[in-house]
């Protein structure tokens, strides 16, 4: 059966996939002015430390005003989604033990990303990881615990590592051979010396498009560990240099260390 069968089985049943978001930037909205008309599927509640973005982020991808409420605890977020509202909460963690069927992890912070998904494993959720970063460093921990209990830890289905790993599968299963995989989008190999000071001019964007957006320096220079990911469920060895150089983040000698490059 395919999805959308799937999900409108659940909207007759009124049983809808029910959805916790932790995050509240660009990948958030992308998800969110979908999720508004995905049949079969409730957003339970967004978090986020900054409230009045998560507000913007609805309002900017075409939920009403009335649709959103603030609550910072459970039960209430329990409430408000009876009511058919969406809960708009500092609290990951109450968001996290509200009833849900799973949680998206979209905060783009390694730390925070890696408590939020062992969190809400423990808590008996699925965890959709569009977190790259903790994802790099904690995903085979993260998917044998999600396996013992028998949840789903996933990356995210349309994001790029989640396309080019279907990718790989299918050439797999069609009997061809598969020699290497990478990204889709234009990326060049002085990419990898991108810092958030620098990485604006790679992609040409000017001073006002970028007023304009949601997307962050930082964020858009993390996407270069985005080979990781395809490269772990392909089991393929990583090219060195697929992580940005400096800059961005503190972690990478550990994911060399847990991910060791050949």
């Amino acid at each position: 059966m395919n999805l959308y069968t799937l999900l409108q089985k659940r909207m007759k049943n009124e049983e809808p996939v029910r959805v916790g978001v932790i995050g509240a930037g660009k990948f958030s909205s992308m998800f969110l002015s979908q999720a508004r008309l995905t049949p079969g599927m409730q957003v339970v509640g967004i978090a986020d430390l900054d409230v009045k973005k998560a507000k913007e982020a609805c309002k900017r991808t075409g939920w009403p005003e009335e649709a959103l409420t603030f609550e910072n605890a459970t039960g209430a977020i329990n409430g408000a989604a009876r009511k058919n509202k969406v809960a708009l909460t500092e609290d990951a963690m109450a968001l996290i033990e509200a009833d849900l069927d799973v949680i998206l992890e979209i905060t783009g912070l390694p730390e925070a990303g890696a408590t939020h998904a062992w969190h809400a494993l423990e808590a008996g959720k699925h965890v959709v990881m569009v977190n790259v970063e903790a994802d790099c460093l904690l995903g085979p921990a993260m998917r044998k615990k999600a396996e013992k209990t028998g949840l789903v830890y996933s990356m995210a289905y349309g994001d790029q590592p989640a396309l080019i790993a279907e990718q790989v599968d299918w050439a797999r299963a069609v009997g061809l051979e598969v020699v290497c995989a990478g990204k889709g989008t234009r990326y060049q190999p002085e990419f990898h010396y991108s810092t958030p000071d620098t990485v604006w001019g790679h992609y040409g964007f000017s001073l006002s498009r970028l007023q304009r957006g949601t997307t962050t320096p930082r964020c858009l220079t993390l996407f270069s560990m985005e080979p990781s990911q395809p490269s772990r469920c392909a089991q393929y060895p990583m090219r060195r240099g697929s992580f940005p150089r400096k800059g961005v983040c503190n972690f990478r000698q550990l994911v060399w260390t847990i991910f060791p490059i050949r």
